[in-house]
């Protein structure tokens, strides 16, 4: 039986965070994969997709590379993918997308962008990544 996998290439959001749960510790960043399309009226549309990720170690030395994930630089992180589900602060159900990541791979700093006043945004909100460690450690992505 094989695993799923999820390999997401894009933005990171904002610096990665570590954090320490019951002795291990979790890096925790966003990364944003953006998907532009021409819609049915012509016009150039932009969605941003945004994917929580959290990168386990059981040492804290094995987190230097949290340093190197600042916001806007460009990364492909492979993981196996789940989706959680919250309530927003509108009291409503909704659903995010996590990847507990195996790999990371740098790709380079972000590339300074021009408002193209032709591209509308549609942005996604960036829901919150729990930082909870996996309950059995047979859940764990590595």
């Amino acid at each position: 039986m094989s695993a799923l996998k999820l390999q997401v290439l894009g933005n990171i959001g904002q610096d990665a965070t570590v954090s320490e749960v019951n002795g291990r510790f979790c890096i925790n960043f966003s990364v944003a994969h953006n998907k532009q399309f021409t819609d049915n009226d012509g016009v150039l549309r932009k969605i941003t997709t945004w994917v929580n990720c959290g990168y386990w170690k059981d040492k804290r030395e094995k987190t230097a590379i949290a340093q190197y994930l600042k916001a806007g630089t460009i990364v492909l992180v492979e993981g196996t993918p789940e989706v959680r589900q919250y309530k927003n602060k509108d009291g409503q159900m909704v659903a995010s997308l996590q990847c507990n990541v195996t790999s990371i791979n740098l790709a380079g700093s972000a590339q300074k962008s021009t408002d193209e006043p032709h591209v509308k945004q549609e942005k996604q909100p960036e829901p919150e990544f729990s930082g909870t460690a996996p309950e059995n450690e047979d859940d764990l992505a590595f």
